[in-house]
């Protein structure tokens, strides 16, 4: 190289350095203005306190004595069979109008089909949430008759979406969602030990079903629901009771290998779907409480899709 040509080159090295410093320092400066985000909080274990819980000492809580499902005179099933014991949690499936929810109803008002334990306490979720008093604030009609400490029921709130003030809203005003979710927290919170609960999860967003699963996953009582939610049965039940059978018979739920991989391939496709839903809300969103919220949810889905693929 000679000299000219390395005058050049030496020129064009410092050229580019200069732009690289500049750029560097645009960064710096952009990042100086970002808004500081607090780490996330953690959310506290949820562990009911078994010194309050109500316990149920019968040998089954539920007994199905090949039971018949009828609406007025019309079979719906047949044989239905199977007992449940204290502290089981099962899962009624299968087609709509195939007698699920006929099934739970006729536990809720213990049919003599079947046999419910004297001493049990029957906490019952329906989609009119029939539980709920209108003239009264959400904690006004989950501490009425529960058994645990304020703190735990403001902690379990707090999970379904219900924060610092929002447990003080009267249950009129609240949206259709917020309304599944409050009278879902009276059902648990309350002096029950046999939970009755029809479609739990619908209308519920991820994160929140995520807080229901863990909330019913640690209730120490028994619990009969009715549900659609492959992923939500799996997660929560020990025993199906399948009215896709000819014969429904209470049965430890099956989870093969290939239908759980089938099953976590779904999950993960659903939340990319999600994923992407929320980027692009987030990319228009105008407030910084929408941006937030959008965040949050964000970040719970990349935790959700980082369990799946695991």
């Amino acid at each position: 190289m000679g000299n000219s040509e390395a005058r050049l080159h030496k020129r064009s090295a410092r050229a580019t350095k200069a732009k690289l410093n500049r750029a560097a320092e645009t960064m710096h400066s952009r990042i100086d203005q970002l808004e500081k985000k607090e780490k996330p909080m953690e959310h506290e274990v949820i562990v009911f306190d078994i010194a309050e819980f109500p316990k149920l000492h019968s040998r089954y809580a539920v007994q199905f004595n090949d039971c018949e499902v009828k609406v007025g005179n019309r079979s719906l099933k047949s044989q239905v069979s199977g007992a449940i014991k204290p502290g089981q949690k099962l899962a009624i499936t299968g087609a709509n109008g195939s007698g699920k929810t006929t099934l739970l109803n006729m536990v809720a008002r213990r049919d003599s089909a079947l046999t419910v334990a004297g001493p049990a306490k029957l906490g019952i979720f329906s989609q009119q949430q029939e539980n709920l008093n209108e003239n009264e604030t959400i904690l006004e009609n989950v501490t009425a008759k529960s058994p645990y400490k304020e703190t735990f029921i403001r902690n379990v709130l707090a999970r379904l979406g219900f924060k610092r003030e929002d447990v003080h809203k009267p249950i009129a005003v609240l949206s259709g969602g917020e309304r599944v979710r409050a009278s879902l927290a009276t059902v648990f919170l309350h002096n029950n030990n046999l939970l009755l609960l029809d479609e739990p999860t619908n209308y519920l967003d991820l994160t929140t079903k995520e807080a229901l699963t863990e909330v019913l996953r640690s209730f120490p009582g028994t619990i009969i629901f009715v549900s659609h939610d492959r992923s939500f049965v799996d997660e929560v039940a020990d025993d199906e009771l399948s009215f896709a059978n000819n014969v429904p018979t209470v049965s430890p739920l099956s989870r093969d290998e290939q239908t759980a991989h089938s099953h976590t391939d779904e999950d993960l496709l659903a939340i990319e779907m999600q994923i992407t839903e929320t980027l692009s809300k987030l990319s228009v969103a105008t407030t910084e409480e929408e941006k937030k919220e959008l965040d949050a949810k964000f970040q719970d889905l990349l935790k959700r899709k980082q369990r799946a693929v695991k």
